[in-house]
C-alpha cells in the first residue's frame, strides 16, 4: 500500500468514527451499556461514555470530539501530495531545479574547454636575465618577423641584460619547442640546405646597451659545413635578416642587398662584416668556436655576447 492509499484509508476511518459519534450524540449512552463493556476493551464509544460518567455535558463533549476528529481529517488531507498547497511547492521546487540546471550548463560550464598546455623547459645557449615565449602556430613568415621585431623593441631590460626568445608550436600532442631548422624555414631564410641540415641548436635574443638590439646564435654539428655554408650564405644574409635586425634599406642603403662582406677583427675575433656607404657596420657574424656562429649588428653587442659565451663555457 503506497502513501496515498494509506492516507485515503485514514480519512475513511476518521469519517466512520465521526458517523459513530453523530449516532452516539442522537441516542445517548446508557450506564447499563457502559457497565456491560469489558474493562479491557477500549473503543471510541466506551471512552466517550467513561468521560461522560465523570461529569460534563454529554452533547457538548461529543460536539467537541467531532470537531477534533474533523480537525484531524483536515490535517491528514493537508499532508497529502494532492493538496493544493503541496502541489504548489512540488511544482515550484521542480521548476526551480530545472532552471538551476539550465543556468549551470549555459552560463557556468564553459562551452569550449581550453586545453592548458604544459610548461616547457626554456633551453638557452647563453645565460639570460629574461625569457619570452612566442607561439608561432599557423603564423606567416611576415607576421613572425614582425612579432620578433616588436618583442625586441618593447623588451624592458637593464643595460647589459639579455632576453632569450623561445619559439613554440601547438599540435595534436600538445605544445613543443621549435627547432632551428623549423625556425629558419618559418622565416623563409635562404640558407644552403647542407648548412641547414647540420644545425642542431639556436637562440634568438635581445641585448640592451641602452638600446635594444637582436642577435642570433647558431650551432652546427659539422665544422666543415658551418664554414663552407656561411661563406655561401653571405650573399643572402642581409636579405634574410634586415627586417628582424631593423636595418635601413632606403636610399643608398638599397645597395646593401648586393654588397659583399669583408674581413674584420672584433674583440680579438675574426669576423665578417657588412658596411654601409659611410663605413659603419650594419651586420656582422663571427665564429665563437668551430661550430658556433653569432650574428649581430654592432661590435659592442657582439663583444658582450662573446664574453658571456666564454664564461659559460668555462663553468660547464
Amino acid at each position: 500500500m503506497n502513501g496515498e492509499e494509506e492516507k485515503k484509508t485514514n480519512l475513511d476511518e476518521t469519517k466512520s468514527r465521526l458517523e459513530s459519534l453523530d449516532t452516539l450524540a442522537s441516542v445517548g449512552v446508557s450506564k447499563e451499556d457502559q457497565k456491560e463493556t469489558p474493562k479491557a476493551s477500549h473503543t471510541l464509544a466506551s471512552d466517550t461514555a467513561h468521560v461522560l460518567q465523570e461529569g460534563g455535558s454529554k452533547g457538548a463533549f461529543i460536539k467537541k470530539t467531532i470537531q477534533n476528529e474533523r480537525r484531524k481529517e483536515k490535517e491528514v488531507a493537508a499532508r497529502s501530495l494532492t493538496s493544493k498547497k503541496n502541489k504548489f511547492f512540488l511544482i515550484g521546487g521542480t521548476v526551480f531545479s530545472v532552471v538551476a540546471i539550465i543556468i549551470i550548463f549555459v552560463f557556468i560550464v564553459p562551452k569550449k574547454m581550453t586545453t592548458v598546455l604544459p610548461q616547457l623547459f626554456f633551453p638557452t645557449l647563453l645565460f639570460s636575465e629574461q625569457h619570452k615565449q612566442i607561439d608561432i602556430t599557423k603564423t606567416s613568415p611576415h607576421k613572425l618577423i614582425g612579432t620578433i621585431r616588436s618583442e625586441v623593441k618593447n623588451a624592458k631590460l637593464g643595460v647589459g641584460d639579455i632576453k632569450n626568445i623561445i619559439f613554440t608550436q601547438a599540435d595534436d600532442s600538445g605544445r613543443r619547442l621549435v627547432g632551428v631548422q623549423e625556425f629558419l624555414t618559418s622565416i623563409e631564410a635562404s640558407i644552403p640546405s647542407f648548412l641547414l641540415s647540420s644545425l642542431t641548436e639556436f637562440m634568438v635574443g635581445t641585448y640592451s646597451s641602452g638600446i635594444n638590439q637582436p642577435f642570433i646564435i647558431l650551432r652546427s654539428s659539422s665544422p666543415f659545413r658551418v664554414y663552407e655554408g656561411m661563406s655561401e650564405w653571405e650573399d643572402k644574409l642581409f636579405t634574410d635578416f634586415h627586417q628582424i635586425f631593423d636595418l635601413p634599406t632606403s636610399g643608398e642603403n638599397k645597395a646593401l642587398f648586393d654588397k659583399d662582406f669583408e674581413e674584420a677583427l672584433i674583440d680579438n675575433n675574426n669576423a665578417r662584416v657588412l658596411r654601409d656607404s659611410t663605413g659603419t657596420i650594419v651586420l656582422l657574424y663571427t665564429f665563437v668556436d668551430d661550430t658556433t656562429i653569432v650574428i649581430s649588428r654592432n661590435e659592442l653587442l657582439l663583444g658582450d655576447v662573446l664574453d658571456r659565451l666564454r664564461i659559460q663555457s668555462l663553468t660547464q
